[in-house]
């Protein structure tokens, strides 16, 4: 076999090849994570073979890359690609693959400084399993390619200098059947037919890191949706053949939202065209300039399915997607460390938009409060990590897209800033940031930097301790009214839910705090630095609240005041976050249970839909999952009482004219109250919603009599009515799935299989989901529901623990990480959990981000074990008198 064929061999199937790597003087050794620095690419040119029909694809990847000294081998990225042939400014190279995904090239002779050309034939598979690189998914029939490259499967679609700050401009040239669509980050250029063959060139496009560029190629029908922005760039949608109707909703709400993103960010959409291409999943929705992915879930809505919920789900993910034109793509991070940057931003001003575009669906008040809870719970363990975490493998690079704290936490500790600063002049500091790093890459100190010219050291040094450290801030507040005037007294602890001993963690904390004095309420702001700070009041204040608009990125504990006495005081925002603290707190002993509790009531009486959902999260202290079963009548009664009437009033049948919220809330009220409450009249009224609903699906016999009921009280229906189902509705609903016709609609009802709590049944849906001919993309919620469920978590583990083996190879590191992560998640007892540890951790080892996932499971696991031994009399003590 010829030297370099043999490498080709060794390249495509991962092979480290002992011949051929570069030595001698001047030689570069395999990288071991990050490129050299002593090659830095200019711009890229690529021409590419895709037929989507076909397992394999073709292509030439060219760079123009600048050597800052004579180096012996060029180093880049390849991952599961044939390497052809290649060359180095003009001359034959050989290809060497290296572990970790690395390709070098090394030319006869070595490479000078200065400016040259690199050159590179290659060919490779189609992926139709795991939605990675380039991959192909079949719909009605047909074949449609599609790219998803986040973090570092751009080298699995093409060789290159696969990390973010390898930033370039891009032309794109794809050579496709003549029937179908190619459409790229780019507008098109040129396109000329061959024969059976039609070749789509894209115009270059601007500085572009790897993993945004993006294609996609098939059988597409490409719908005009009118334009957005001052520019009025043109938005499009791009969807499988026949399915353009489904677009209604999104085509018209698209460009608006690029009108909300220019407002709020106060800079014109960067980019020269909006195409939005819906791709087959959830995953794969990603935020390509040009041609942001969106799945199909989110973005294609029947006229039947259409819902406040469907509608909200799709506008605050575009909303998203599209906010990282600016935060990640217009501007990127250097390196995956700095992964925050472009995920918090964009989840910050996700709220900010969504707000701005549709007002009446509260999205500002509702995922602020959400975000920051579902930070907390993450953050409050022993186990939580830095916003900005060193990233020194590829393992830790999956791992940087940690929701509850990469999205969550930093979206939280950038609304702190901008409450404590000011919208205005936070803003301007925005702005000021992405005008500076425009086209470029930047860091968490370019930030920080920019934060301190506009708003001071002291805002700054705030900022970075958030950033640097893990964890939450505990305030412990207090007045002190004496000869020395009034102020309130802050002692600061960072909070560990486990309630173990917390590190020497400090923060600086801008506070900002209300209290009331003789009828008159004051707002002070102060940074509250090291143990103990003092802040100065105007008053000797009769109430204080250490959280102001409960935007503040801690904890809250108002020393001898019991939290129902500070309710009348709080504005809605606040008494959220007070709901939230007052939880976390209750679970660690920091404040007793029934003070905790004794907040449900008034809450669930509100007329604020979210403060009655955070009654019902409130209540989840009681945590009915692990109650014995001595208590459950105490907490079924409690149910219904506090909620039962409420429930009852929206009913399962929304009225004409019914507000928004209404909906809203029954979608979420009317489940909890049913399921908990076990509450008879709900659960028939489910059942018969349920039964209506499937007895519409297309192609069932007699569909058509009566209306179907409507999709967001169906879905919830559903969820209830299969938790307590029989075997009939069991296959009811399988064969409903069976008739759909549309993909969305049958994940969602294969996903309530593994919802069935008789065992039975149960163990007919795992079967089921991890059958060899299923798509575990489409099942994975079967087997997630099952893990979740009470009466099924010790069915599905003892399940799944014979399969392991089977199951992750068939799943994206991310799945199966999560998976692994779902498993252990609800042991709430010594046992089980340590059955958990020892079952799941050599199999976590083995899966790209799962051990930090798994890690953060047992902490939780730990902290509900705790909570529970530590508040189960106190608890009992609570049922009984309701």
């Amino acid at each position: 076999m010829p030297p370099l064929l043999a490498l080709a061999v060794a390249l495509s199937t991962g092979a480290v090849p002992v011949a051929g790597a570069a030595s001698g003087p001047g030689a570069v050794a395999p990288p071991s994570l990050r490129l050299p620095r002593s090659v830095q690419p200019l711009r890229g040119a690529l021409e590419l073979t895709v037929d989507p029909e076909r397992p394999a694809f073709s292509g030439i990847a060219r760079y123009r890359v600048l050597a800052r000294e004579p180096v012996r081998t060029v180093w880049l990225h390849a991952e599961g690609l044939t390497v052809i042939a290649a060359a180095v400014g003009g001359r034959p190279a050989s290809p060497v693959a290296a572990p970790g995904g690395f390709l070098g090239l090394t030319p006869d002779g070595p490479v000078p400084a200065g400016e040259t050309d690199l050159e590179i034939a290659f060919a490779g598979e189609i992926d139709r399993t795991r939605s990675r690189g380039l991959y192909a998914a079949a719909e009605g029939g047909r074949w449609y390619a599609y790219t998803f490259f986040e973090p570092i499967d751009a080298r699995r679609a093409f060789p290159c200098f696969d990390e973010p700050w390898a930033k370039i401009p891009w032309q794109v040239t794809l050579r496709v059947p003549a029937g179908d669509v190619a459409l790229g980050n780019a507008p098109v250029a040129r396109e000329t037919t061959q024969g059976a063959w039609r070749r789509v060139e894209l115009a270059e496009t601007r500085p572009l890191p790897s993993y945004l560029v993006a294609f996609v190629v098939g059988p597409f029908d490409v719908i005009p949706a009118g334009a957005g922005g001052a520019a009025r760039v043109p938005v499009r949608f791009v969807v499988p053949r026949g399915r353009g109707s489904e677009t209604a909703f999104a085509a018209g709400v698209t460009p608006r939202i690029l009108d909300a993103l220019e407002a709020t960010i106060g800079l014109p959409y960067p980019y020269e065209k909006c195409d939005v291409a819906v791709v087959p999943r959830y995953w794969g929705t990603m935020e390509h300039p040009g041609i942001v992915a969106l799945g199909q879930p989110l973005t294609l809505i029947r006229p039947e399915d259409d819902s406040r919920e469907r509608r909200e789900h799709y506008a605050t993910i575009a909303v998203h997607e599209l906010a990282h034109h600016w935060y990640g793509d217009l501007v990127t991070m250097a390196w995956w460390d700095d992964t925050w940057l472009n995920e918090s931003f964009g989840t910050w001003d996700e709220a900010n938009a969504t707000e701005r575009l549709e007002p009446a669906w509260r999205a500002a008040d509702g995922r602020r409060w959400g975000q920051r809870a579902a930070a907390f719970a993450s953050d409050v363990l022993p186990s939580a990590k830095r916003l900005r975490e060193p990233v020194a493998s590829d393992q830790e690079i999956e791992d940087a897209f940690d929701a509850a704290i990469t999205y969550h936490k930093g979206a939280s500790v950038l609304r702190m800033l901008e409450a404590w600063l000011g919208p205005e002049s936070f803003r301007g500091v925005v702005r000021s940031h992405l005008r500076s790093h425009a086209d470029g890459i930047a860091t968490t100190p370019d930030l920080l930097a920019t934060l301190s010219s506009a708003a001071g050291h002291g805002l700054a040094a705030a900022a970075r301790g958030f950033v640097e450290q893990a964890g939450v801030p505990l305030l412990r507040a207090s007045r002190a009214c004496d000869a020395r005037g009034a102020r309130v007294v802050i002692r600061q602890s960072r909070f560990l839910a486990t309630g173990r001993a917390g590190d020497d963690a400090r923060w600086t904390v801008p506070v900002c705090l209300r209290s009331g004095a003789a009828g008159r309420v004051a707002t002070t702001c102060a940074l509250a630095a090291g143990p103990v700070a003092e802040i100065p009041l105007p008053a000797c204040p009769e109430w204080i609240w250490p959280n102001a608009g409960g935007t503040g990125y801690h904890l809250s504990l108002v020393e001898g005041v019991a939290p129902l006495g500070l309710l009348p005081h709080l504005s809605p925002p606040e008494r959220l976050a007070l709901a939230t603290d007052a939880s976390l707190l209750a679970r660690r002993g920091d404040l007793p249970v029934g003070r905790a509790l004794a907040l449900v009531a008034p809450l669930a009486r509100s007329g604020d839909r979210l403060q009655v959902e955070a009654s019902v999260d409130l209540a989840g202290l009681v945590d009915p999952d692990h109650l014995e079963d001595r208590d459950r009548p105490g907490w079924r009664s409690f149910v219904r009482r506090t909620w039962g009437s409420r429930a009852a009033a929206l009913g399962w049948s929304p009225g004409p004219g019914e507000l928004e919220e209404s909906r809203a809330l029954r979608s979420r009220l009317l489940p909890f109250v049913a399921d908990q409450g076990e509450d008879p009249a709900l659960l028939a009224g489910a059942r018969a919603v349920a039964e209506g609903f499937l007895s519409h699906v297309p192609a069932a016999a007699g569909a058509g009599a009566g209306a179907s009921p409507p999709p967001d009280v169906a879905w919830a229906a559903l969820g209830v009515a299969a938790r307590r189902g029989d075997a009939a509705f069991f296959e009811a609903i399988d064969a409903a799935a069976r008739r759909s016709p549309d993909p969305t609609e049958r994940r969602r009802l294969v996903a309530l299989l593994g919802r069935f709590e008789d065992a039975a049944l149960a163990r007919r849906a795992l079967a089921a989901a991890v059958a060899p001919d299923v798509d575990l993309r489409d099942t994975l919620p079967v087997l997630e529901a099952a893990l979740g469920g009470r009466r099924t978590r010790g069915t599905a583990f003892a399940f799944l623990q014979k399969r392991w083996d089977d199951l992750l190879p068939r799943l994206r590191s991310d799945e199966a990480a999560r998976l692994l992560a779902t498993a252990a998640s609800g042991a709430c007892d010594r046992p089980a959990r340590y059955a958990a540890a020892a079952a799941l951790g050599p199999r976590a080892a083995t899966v790209p981000g799962a051990v930090p996932a798994l890690r953060v499971a047992l902490d939780a696991a730990d902290a509900c074990i705790e909570a529970r031994a530590r508040n189960a009399r106190a608890i009992r003590a609570f049922l009984a008198v309701r």
